[in-house]
C-alpha cells in the first residue's frame, strides 16, 4: 500500500491535464479498493480475503496488460503482494477455524 501511495499522492499535487488518463484513474480506484480490503481483512476476515485475492488478481492482469517490456516485474510489484496477503489471510482463517473445531 505504501508503494502505491506515492504515485497517487504525487498525481494529486502535480496535475497535468494532458497526462490524466483512464489507466491512472483505474489504477487509483483499484489501489484504494484493495487498501480497503486490507483493512477489512483485519475486521471481517472472510470479506477482506476475498477482496484481496480478487483485487490482487485483477491488479496483476492490469499490470500485465499495461506494462511495457518488463511485464513480470510489473506483476510482481503490483498485484502479487496483495494476492499473497489474501492467500495468507485465507490460510490463517482456515487454520483458525480448523483448530477451533478440533478443540471442541
Amino acid at each position: 500500500m505504501v508503494y502505491w501511495s506515492f504515485p497517487i499522492i504525487g498525481s494529486i499535487f502535480y496535475r497535468n491535464e494532458s497526462d490524466s488518463s483512464l489507466e491512472g484513474l483505474l489504477l487509483t480506484i483499484m489501489i484504494i479498493g484493495i487498501s480497503i480490503g486490507f483493512v477489512l481483512a483485519w475486521l471481517k476476515m472472510r470479506i477482506g480475503e476475498i477482496i484481496l485475492i480478487t483485487g490482487g488478481t485483477i491488479l496483476s492482469i492490469f499490470a500485465y496488460i499495461t506494462a511495457g517490456r518488463c511485464k513480470w516485474l510489473a506483476i510482481s510489484v503490483s498485484g502479487v503482494p496483495f494476492l499473497v496477503s489474501g492467500i495468507l489471510f485465507l490460510i490463517s482463517h482456515y487454520l483458525d477455524r480448523t483448530l477451533k473445531h478440533d478443540t471442541k
